[in-house]
């Protein structure tokens, strides 16, 4: 550097920002809900509940067929949604209001898809059009020995396992009975296999940062689709939060099985994603320690009243250390916040 002055006048401004700044260390959001879906192998017949490790809320596996590996659940599909209690193929009903609670939001699922079913659901999260059946909440389906009938969406968030075959899945919403986005694709799947799923909800960005928001899946840590959606998580009245059904009554009932279930209130960060998948459905990441700000050995600081001439000499005191530093040279000011070096030589002056 050729003027070793201007040198020093940055040097004492960046040590007055660094040494007095307090450092915030931001606090990410934890892990909302989470079932592992581990029960010992065997049938999980209707009613069986699983309580979230994380929130203690439950989780309850409806309709028929549906049984525990040991490490999964694997629901049986079979049947399209409009049927009694009694024939419905299993599927697993989510606590209501698990999404529009939130205002970002990631859903992270371990599942193996095992069967070609059109339009069956990994997840599916709203309500119907309708009254609903059943007795519940406005909107709300709950299986009894007479079928729900025709069924339509008010409301929903999804993603199909499969649309026409295995090989083609789907991402789309409905707000207030109306089609607000929908994004096919096309990924080699193998039946069987387990993958890891990520949906995220991102509020305030994308086309609609007053009103909405960006809805994005991905596929072990690759994004397979992403939209901009003109409303918020809160505008969804989810009352039907499922795994393997769909708010369509004709739609068929997923055949899969479920690892690992896990809903965060914030939009996972890559590297929180690069860790999930590789520690995989049964571990929990520790979320990464703060960084604790460094102590600073010694600490001037250039408050004092503000002056338009400086006098070489002028001392400062260290506040930690009790050091004492020296302005030397000529043509320094204090502002009140900084002291300010001309830098108008060079260190080989007179």
């Amino acid at each position: 550097m050729k003027n070793p002055l201007f040198a020093a006048r940055l040097l004492a401004t960046l040590t007055y920002c660094v040494l007095i700044k307090v450092c915030v260390v931001p606090v990410h959001a934890t892990l909302a809900n989470r079932w592992s879906f581990n029960n010992t192998a065997g049938n999980a017949p209707v009613g069986t509940t699983m309580t979230d490790s994380v929130g203690s809320t439950v989780a309850t596996v409806r309709g028929n067929g549906s049984t525990f590996t040991g490490t999964g659940l694997t629901i049986p599909g079979g049947t399209l949604g409009n049927q009694t209690a009694a024939a419905i193929a299993g599927y697993v009903d989510l606590p209501n209001g698990i999404m529009s609670s939130k205002n970002n939001l990631s859903i992270e699922i371990w599942a193996s898809p095992l069967n070609s079913l059109a339009n069956a659901r990994m997840f599916d999260f709203g309500r119907v059009a309708s009254a609903g059946s059943g007795g519940g909440a406005a909107g709300e389906i709950i299986d009894t020995a007479t079928a729900p009938g025709t069924q339509t969406p008010l409301d929903a968030i999804y993603v199909n396992f499969c649309v026409t075959t295995i090989a083609n899945q789907r991402m789309k919403a409905w707000n207030n009975g109306v089609a607000q986005t929908v994004v096919d694709t096309a990924l080699a799947t193998t039946a069987g296999t387990m993958y890891h799923y990520l949906f995220t909800f991102e509020d305030g960005v994308g086309t609609y940062p007053t009103t909405g928001g960006r809805m994005s899946w991905y596929r072990n840590g690759v994004l397979a689709a992403t939209a901009d959606v003109n409303f918020r998580l809160r505008d969804i009245e989810d009352v039907n939060n499922w795994l393997g059904r769909s708010q369509f009554s004709a739609d068929n009932l997923a055949n899969a099985t479920y690892s690992e279930f896990r809903l965060y209130d914030h939009v996972l960060t890559s590297a929180e994603v690069t860790a999930n998948i590789a520690a995989g459905p049964d571990s929990i990441v520790a979320p990464p320690q703060p960084v604790v700000a460094p102590t600073p050995n010694h600490l001037w600081t250039f408050t004092e009243q503000a002056s338009s001439s400086v006098a070489s000499g002028k001392t400062f005191t260290d506040s930690i250390g009790g050091k004492v530093m020296t302005l030397r040279g000529n043509g320094g000011t204090l502002s009140g916040t900084a002291v300010v070096l001309p830098g108008s030589t060079t260190g080989n002056a007179g």
